[in-house]
């Protein structure tokens, strides 16, 4: 432990202070639209000076999987799909940046108009490392390496010479006397590792161990490996260098495999009988967007074909379901950040459309929320968010999920309405992020049963929580209201809630039987409960939280008593004041209202939206006014009471 502890202090772009690397810092899966010229991809993994890996497939074509290395050069390609040996082109993936990598002109990295997805790996203690040796045909091999611990998959591809599989070790079916490998380019079940692995030597912190034969260790062979690891509660990333980012493991069935985190990258395979192999990401969806039936995109490392559509498991706060019979191993990666935001640009962004071209909310980050309302005309209260996939709730009304398969999460970068084109210089966007501290959201299937909890990821209590029912029994119609947990107004046993589509003032939970909403519990870091009404937690119907808090300096949740004279200046800790204000009257009755910066904080009138009304932008009156750690109230135009904010720097 402590070895492995000073192999991660050392590491080469950790945080100041000893601080663990952020998941961020070490992996990435990137999407990107071919342009058939040279284009360079920025996903913030230093490569150059690092080293790393880098895997791409084209979503759209027939393509080859093409799997790059810092040890080889950028150059060089491998085909996870093929026994070929390694080949060299310098059109394809041509250099390593540190901050990502460039591609060229060829077709199955970079084809115009073609769809890509990419997978970056950088080498880091306690996650990957790669290494290339030259084969000497001894038994018992043992070939050092620097992942600092255990490995959990071990992938060996010889490079020149004839064709010969790629070998996979994985700690659950290998790491054992008689232990089994697969082959990453075929979809045979398991078989023995005799001859490819030493079963009396297996894998340690430093060393792994080949046999003689000519997959792993031929004389005068060149190889490459492949070096991933397993955390189990020993993981030493995140800002108190604490945390589990990647799991290599086995299920069997109809379960829910519990990580112990979210993940965000899943690469699985069955094993006791034939079947391909499947990488699933949150980025290109995955996620319960339609009920009952949970949807993923899928690619195959085994074969060359474009990127298809399944159904299965669905990612948890915790981990993931699976839905399929037969026994898997898997490799998963967790979700990031994990570090708390410092800079509100980096987690929201509120964004108004453009006069002509497609419809694209250009935020900067990945989208995971995303709100909009057109400011001229009555047609706002759109919520997506990229767990649910292209299907859309209204605040303003209690009605069920409505699919909508132009909208897309399908970006680095951006919500947008694919292929619809148009004047849209009247849509404000407001996109939020998933981060600690700030943001999270959580999808369930109800159970009906009172003092449920349920986990999430924010690492802090919620001080606002939206749940909303998506469906209920497929074919029924019914509605049910968005209900708000009130924080700041709220203690143990007694938890104030209210209605996102409506104006009624705060609400009294309760805990009895078919009333109770949050069972009249208090959030925690770890968990929120609810009661057993229907409208958030009835038995086998669909549900989506949003889970909101306060970040120092980021985001502000609290309240303002206001007595409608004067001014009163509402001090949120930040430095160059709010571009997003959400205010709602909890003493008495009154409207969601929503400001930013976008359409004008400023001093005369301020611009709002309502949250729990599709009606236009109003223009009418001056309600703020802007202050540096946070922002001004013009109390005449409010009137007298108490008021929740929710405020974003």
């Amino acid at each position: 432990m402590a070895t492995k502890k000073k192999l991660l202090e050392a590491a080469a772009g950790a945080a100041a202070g000893g601080a663990g690397l952020d998941v961020e810092d070490v992996f990435s899966t990137y999407l990107y639209e071919g342009n058939g010229s040279t284009q360079t991809i920025t996903n913030g993994i230093d490569l150059s000076g690092e080293g790393g890996a880098v895997w791409i497939k084209s979503r759209t074509s027939t393509a080859y999987n093409l799997l790059h290395d810092t040890e080889r050069g950028a150059t060089k390609t491998l085909y996870t799909n093929t026994t070929n040996a390694e080949i060299t082109n310098a059109n394809g993936l041509s250099a390593f940046t540190s901050s990502g990598f460039t591609v060229g002109t060829e077709g199955a990295w970079n084809g115009s108009g073609n769809d890509f997805a990419s997978w970056t790996f950088r080498k880091a203690p306690g996650f990957f490392d790669c290494l290339t040796y030259t084969g000497d045909g001894a038994s018992s091999r043992s070939i050092s390496h620097n992942l600092g611990t255990v490995p959990g998959l071990i992938i060996i591809k010889q490079t020149s010479g004839s064709a010969e599989n790629w070998i996979v070790w994985h700690r659950s079916i290998s790491n054992q006397v008689g232990g089994q490998i697969v082959y990453l380019n075929a979809t045979d079940s398991q078989s023995s590792m005799n001859g490819k692995f030493d079963d009396t030597n297996l894998p340690t912190s430093t060393t792994f161990t080949v046999e003689q034969d000519n997959s792993v260790n031929a004389s005068g062979s060149t190889y490459v490996a492949y070096l991933f690891a397993h955390h189990d509660g020993d993981g030493e990333f995140g800002p108190d260098s604490d945390q589990d980012i990647i799991k290599c493991g086995s299920y069997s069935g109809t379960t829910s495999v519990d990580l112990g985190f979210e993940p965000q990258f899943l690469l699985r395979k069955r094993v006791d009988s034939s079947g391909n192999w499947a990488i699933q990401d949150t980025m290109r969806g995955w996620g319960p967007f339609t009920p009952g039936s949970y949807e993923f995109d899928y690619l195959l490392p085994n074969t060359s074909g474009a990127e298809g559509t399944s159904y299965g498991g669905i990612p948890t706060s915790t981990g993931f379901t699976n839905s399929a019979p037969g026994d898997y191993i898997y490799l998963a990666i967790r979700r990031g950040p994990i570090a708390v935001p410092t800079d509100a640009t980096d987690v929201f962004t509120p964004v108004l459309g453009t006069s002509s071209g497609d419809f694209t909310a250009e935020a900067g980050f990945p989208v995971d929320l995303n709100w909009y309302a057109r400011r001229s005309v009555a047609d706002g209260g759109f919520t997506w968010d990229r767990l649910r996939g292209p299907n859309y709730l209204l605040t303003y009304s209690g009605n069920i999920e409505v699919a909508y398969s132009a909208a897309s999460f399908d970006s680095n970068t951006a919500f947008y309405l694919d292929g619809v084109s148009g004047d849209y210089s009247d849509f404000m966007t407001y996109n939020w992020r998933r981060a600690p501290s700030f943001m999270d959201v959580v999808y369930y299937t109800g159970d009906g049963v009172n003092n449920r909890q349920l986990n999430h990821n924010l690492g802090v209590a919620p001080e606002m929580i939206w749940v909303k029912k998506r469906y209920e029994t497929p074919g029924s119609g019914s509605s049910a209201s968005w209900h708000v947990y009130l924080g700041p107004l709220s203690s143990s046993g007694d938890v104030k809630y209210n209605i996102l589509n409506a104006t009624n003032g705060a609400l009294d939970d309760t805990t009895s039987n078919f009333s109770s909403i949050f069972y009249d519990a208090v959030p925690t870091a770890d968990d929120f409960t609810l009661g057993n009404s229907s409208a958030v937690n009835r038995n086998g119907y669909d549900f989506v939280a949003y889970l909101f808090a306060s970040a120092s300096g980021v985001s502000k949740i609290g309240t303002v008593t206001l007595d409608a004279s004067g001014d009163t200046n509402v001090d949120c800790g930040f430095s160059s004041g709010a571009r997003f204000v959400l205010m709602k009257s909890t003493s008495i009755a009154g409207g969601w209202l929503v400001w930013d910066t976008v359409r004008g904080i400023s001093v005369g009138t301020d611009p709002y939206f309502l949250l729990n009304s599709n009606a236009a932008e109003d223009n009418s009156a001056d309600f703020l006014e802007p202050y540096s750690q946070g922002f001004t109230i013009k109390e005449t135009n409010f009137l007298s009471g108490t008021y929740l904010f929710y405020a974003i720097a």
